[in-house]
């Protein structure tokens, strides 16, 4: 797209006796020229979208991923077989499959510890995985219909969204434990946690809101 923001313009000189002064001299005419100015957008190169470098088959109706960056592995829940496929970042094989609850929804990770977090809604429970040897080393009983959860590895916590009841289930990593338990708006399904200034968000689906958790050891 080519811009014009000026044209040219000539000034015509003044006719006959035009514009003479008191002792009948016309003064010479004067002509103004306006040049026409240009601008001509650079082109910007249209970006190259990231390719697909590969596509994993895991079981029944995958829903939540959950990525451990240390050991490379991703973690899917499959809600229609209730179990979580590892699949190895590497070279984006399924490696193992882990039975857990009822229709598991969320999954969330502790690259710190290497452990996997995975909500079953139907379960009202948190399966525990260990990301070493992906046993289930715990089954966590939390509230009505678990749905979202996130893991803040510094003091070791996970934060569970119970899209029912509403509270948010505070699991104690360490002895793998409810220690508390906090309101939360109407709805609950998404947690997310920053590590760095220790809050929480969790979306409130049936009241269009996020609450904000200050986390700590």
């Amino acid at each position: 797209m080519v811009v014009l923001v000026a044209a040219a313009l000539f000034l015509c000189p003044p006719k006959q006796n035009e514009g003479a002064t008191a002792g009948g001299t016309v003064p010479s005419p004067v002509q103004k020229i306006f040049v026409p100015i240009v601008f001509k957008p650079a082109n910007t190169p249209t970006p190259t979208p990231p390719p697909v470098i590969a596509t994993v088959p895991v079981g029944k109706a995958p829903f939540g991923v959950g990525l451990n960056p240390t050991s490379n592995c991703v973690h899917v829940s499959n809600a229609g077989y209730n179990s979580v496929s590892v699949i190895d970042g590497t070279n984006n094989t399924v490696v193992a499959t882990v039975p857990v609850g009822s229709y598991p929804r969320g999954v969330g990770v502790n690259p710190t510890t290497n452990r996997v977090y995975v909500a079953n809604y139907y379960s009202n429970t948190v399966s525990v995985i260990d990301g070493a040897t992906n046993a289930i080393v715990a089954t966590v009983p939390v509230g009505s219909f678990p749905y979202g959860l996130g893991t803040n590895p510094t003091p070791n916590h996970v934060y569970v969204a119970n899209s029912s009841d509403s509270p948010v289930s505070l699991i104690d990593g360490r002895s793998n434990t409810v220690i508390s338990t906090m309101p939360a708006g109407g709805g609950p399904y998404g947690v997310g946690v920053n590590p760095t200034t220790n809050r929480v968000y969790v979306s409130n689906s049936l009241d269009n809101t996020v609450t904000v958790i200050a986390d700590g050891p």
